[in-house]
């Protein structure tokens, strides 16, 4: 579907988030559309809440317009008090990858001041809010040196093993409802005799 993967939540909107639309409209060949189109591809991308806030400009906003306002908007300075409740507010979401949680964890953290405790602060943000209670579990049972690096490595095999493991379904039965460790059977062989 043409620019769904553009689309970021609401508090990630950033100068560079438009610079990175407008490369992607040349890149697909769209940079040069009307006026129409690249406000509706704009729209699209920008979610509901963002559709909401563009909007607030007027109707009549054109895309150059409404780009320029928008990227102005999301340049306010937020404060670091706000970052930071925004960044430990951030919970895994059922479906969503390490991968994708990590990223993003890891962008929200860039804005927030935490130092020489960065690294620190996300690997617990992972470990506290991750939706996979086994990788809390290993994270909890580690020492206490446990790098970032080293969790977010545990937390891709861990996942990776998980998703593995749920593909390999268990093989049916040739004998109906036989299980093993059962003595007789509780159906009879649907294998002609």
């Amino acid at each position: 579907m043409l620019g769904r993967e553009l689309q970021l939540p609401l508090d990630q909107l950033r100068p560079h988030w438009f610079e990175s639309f407008s490369t992607y409209l040349t890149a697909v060949g769209l940079a040069d559309s009307p006026d129409q189109r690249l406000r509706a591809l704009l729209l699209h991308n920008l979610g509901t809440e963002g559709q909401r806030i563009f909007r607030t400009l007027g109707a009549d906003t054109t895309y150059a317009d409404g780009d320029a306002k928008l990227a102005a908007h999301f340049a306010a300075p937020q404060s670091v008090i706000l970052r930071r409740v925004v960044f430990r507010q951030r919970r895994q979401q059922p479906g969503e990858s390490v991968h994708h949680y990590m990223t993003d964890l890891q962008v929200l953290a860039s804005f927030c001041k935490f130092g020489t405790m960065e690294d620190e602060f996300i690997r617990d943000q992972l470990a506290e809010h991750t939706n996979n209670p086994r990788i809390r579990e290993k994270f909890i049972m580690s020492s206490d040196d446990l790098t970032l690096a080293i969790a977010v490595e545990l937390a891709f095999q861990m996942e990776s093993a998980a998703e593995l493991t749920s593909r390999l379904a268990p093989v049916p039965s040739l004998h109906g409802g036989w299980r093993p460790g059962e003595r007789s059977f509780t159906t009879p062989c649907p294998c002609p005799l």
